[in-house]
């Protein structure tokens, strides 16, 4: 970061004020393709189901960021928790602090914001005008917070290229304990699912078989630092 004027303030970050979050749980084709996008020290939890979402976060400018992330989850050490192969963003700002803090692979996407016609939710994230996701919820009934499928720990693999020719890439496995925040409204529905295909990402190996439980969430809540960074090989 350009160390005079770093892109991001002090922790916590406000990561969502009254942010809109659309929350799909799926069944994937085949776990072993799911398997191949999660890195060594890490073990994918067998019979553990994918989570989709698309995030509307309010910024402080009045602006909102807009985010889509898979979210798969994982165990080290006797730790469960979510770990997270694609996460796309249009804010560059916190495309930094994703990175660098907790080591979320975040890439851009164009801007877009969710859609909501009567009571259907629909999120979409594009990159370079190719449609990577697209998600929707048709809204029956409100939902209790126990039954989202969503951890408090998060659990990441970041790596380094090493600057030195022929030295080892720097590797570091993230610890991240996000408390639970507030919940403004939450309701539950019929949800679909789509990922790709693309040609830039291998969306196959996560692709959805059935979307099993979808979720409309308004929440408020705070990013603490990881609580644990360590250098693996």
């Amino acid at each position: 970061m350009p160390l005079g004027s770093p892109p991001y303030p002090e922790p916590p970050y406000p990561a969502g004020r009254n942010a809109e979050l659309l929350l799909i749980e799926y069944e994937a084709e085949e776990e072993r393709l799911v398997a191949e996008e999660v890195p060594e020290p890490l073990e994918l939890v067998a019979g553990s189901k994918p989570v989709a979402w698309v995030f509307d976060a309010p910024q402080m400018s009045g602006g909102v960021y807009h985010e889509g992330a898979i979210l798969l989850t994982v165990r080290y050490h006797g730790t469960t928790g979510y770990y997270v192969p694609y996460i796309w963003g249009d804010n560059d700002e916190a495309m930094f602090l994703n990175r660098e803090v907790y080591g979320w692979p975040q890439l851009a996407c164009d801007t877009d914001l969710l859609r909501k016609d009567g009571n259907l939710v629909t999120g979409t994230i594009t990159r370079r005008r190719e449609t990577l996701m697209k998600a929707s919820v048709f809204l029956e009934r409100p939902a209790e917070p126990a039954d989202v499928p969503i951890q408090q720990d998060w659990l990441q693999v970041r790596k380094f290229p090493n600057p030195v020719k022929g030295r080892p890439p720097l590797r570091h496995l993230i610890h991240t304990v996000v408390p639970p925040g507030e919940v403004h409204g939450l309701w539950t529905g019929r949800p679909t699912l789509s990922l790709g295909p693309s040609a830039e990402f291998a969306l196959d190996r996560v692709r959805p078989r059935k979307a099993l439980r979808g979720f409309y969430v308004r929440t408020t809540f705070d990013l603490p630092l990881p609580v644990e960074s360590v250098e693996i090989p």
